[in-house]
């Protein structure tokens, strides 16, 4: 028994389907059962499970409509987090304290651009941990929601 046309390889557009709540339903439910006792009629049962999903498809077509593919939204500018643009001020304010470390001329001032450096990466320091621990509850978030929607 040949099964190659049973897989189509290229996809029918998307249908628009009604809330369940619409009348449609009983129109679409009403036409398919008429129509599927007279398609079906002597044929195996392979064949009646292809045609009951083209029979049905074309009803709720002409009945729904077809959802218009307009390719991928364009995104907006990305923008960063409050917090990702302090730490990016801070890693600049980092690399000018390290500029006047390496041209300090005395000892005393080279010690006191250290001290600020040492707090500044303690600042920095405990943004990036919130900023990471925000990205893992993020993508926690996103792969919870993804394992709901598809389990297996």
């Amino acid at each position: 028994m040949d099964f190659s046309n049973q897989f189509p390889t290229d996809r029918k557009p998307r249908l628009k389907w009604p809330p369940a709540t619409d009348a449609r339903w009983k129109v679409l439910d009403e036409r398919a059962a008429g129509r599927l006792k007279s398609e079906q009629v002597r044929k195996v049962f392979q064949e009646k499970m292809s045609v009951h999903c083209e029979v049905v498809y074309e009803i709720a077509e002409e009945l729904f409509g077809v959802q218009e593919v307009g390719g991928r939204r364009e995104k907006g500018p990305a923008f960063k987090n409050r917090r990702l643009e302090v730490i990016g001020e801070l890693v600049k304010e980092r690399k000018g304290l390290r500029r006047k470390v390496r041209k300090a001329n005395s000892l005393l001032e080279r010690e006191g651009y250290c001290a600020l450096l040492r707090v500044l990466a303690e600042r920095l320091r405990r943004l990036r941990k919130a900023e990471k621990r925000r990205q893992r509850q993020r993508e926690e978030r996103r792969d919870r929601g993804s394992f709901k929607k598809h389990p297996f």
